[in-house]
């Protein structure tokens, strides 16, 4: 993240400049994300020209209590009922708090969050090798984003 962090600092130090940048951050665990408060400070401080979402593969969970008959709109994991519960689910686990995505970046999170593959937009990738390779650079060009566009540091 340090490489395109600092460059998203110059951007919106100057006022001047009308580049917007959009960070998609993905991290084991949500513990994992380096500098995470000062990333979602700048979104707070630059809503127009700056835009945040991260990505985890172990999102926060804890345990949970679900009442017999309560329904929950929010998705969450389940277990198979046993025989004695009149309730066919019973939520052991669920999401605490997590707002943004869980899993390997994927397609849709790159359309959902980055900007589309016009020919004035950039890609800037950092990472291990193997996140580079097999979830970045497959699903940049199942969207239509080119080489030329893609710089990795």
């Amino acid at each position: 993240i340090t490489p395109m962090l600092q460059l998203v600092r110059a951007i919106m130090k100057d006022p001047n400049d009308k580049t917007t940048c959009s960070v998609l951050f993905a991290n084991q665990t949500e513990k994992d994300i380096l500098l995470k408060d000062e990333l979602e400070e700048i979104q707070a401080r630059y809503p127009d020209c700056f835009k945040l979402w991260f990505t985890v593969d172990r999102a926060p969970s804890g345990r949970c209590h679900v009442p017999r008959g309560e329904v929950y709109d929010r998705p969450c994991f389940y277990a198979p009922y046993r025989k004695r519960s009149l309730n066919p689910y019973v939520r052991v686990h669920a999401p605490i708090d997590w707002e943004y995505s869980q899993g390997f970046i994927n397609a849709d999170m790159i359309r959902e969050h980055l900007p589309g593959p016009d020919d004035d937009n950039m890609v800037l990738i950092c990472g291990p090798p193997p996140m580079i390779q097999f979830a970045c650079n497959p699903n940049l060009d199942k969207l239509g984003y080119r080489q030329s566009q893609r710089f990795t540091f």
